[in-house]
């Protein structure tokens, strides 16, 4: 398994207020906006599962990860339709009153 998804899955089950075992966890995310510079890098990552992660991870995320927004619109064009998917589906939960207009950016 890529190393890069083996570093974005316990970062999705912490936001999900999972353990990586996908039990309740017993520690509360602190600060989960902490994650979202790495995040946006791992968009531009050279595979597909990465970044289809990432994208799923900021969704996750919602209006916190406002500022991912740029990079999220960039993998709306990417090459692979899940990460393209993902991508849409994080900006309307990020940007829920443009999912609600029906509208893009």
């Amino acid at each position: 398994m890529n190393m890069q998804i083996l570093k974005i899955v316990p970062i999705l089950a912490m936001l999900a207020g999972l353990s990586a075992c996908g039990r309740p966890s017993p520690r509360p995310v602190q600060d989960p906006t902490q994650y979202i510079d790495m995040l946006i890098r791992e968009l531009a990552d050279s595979d597909s599962r990465t970044r289809q992660g990432a994208a799923r991870a900021l969704g996750v995320l919602g209006p916190r990860a406002a500022k991912a927004v740029p990079a999220l619109e960039c993998a709306q064009g990417d090459e692979e339709s899940t990460v393209r998917d993902a991508a849409t589906a994080a900006l309307s939960r990020i940007l829920p009153e443009l999912a609600m207009a029906g509208g893009g950016r």
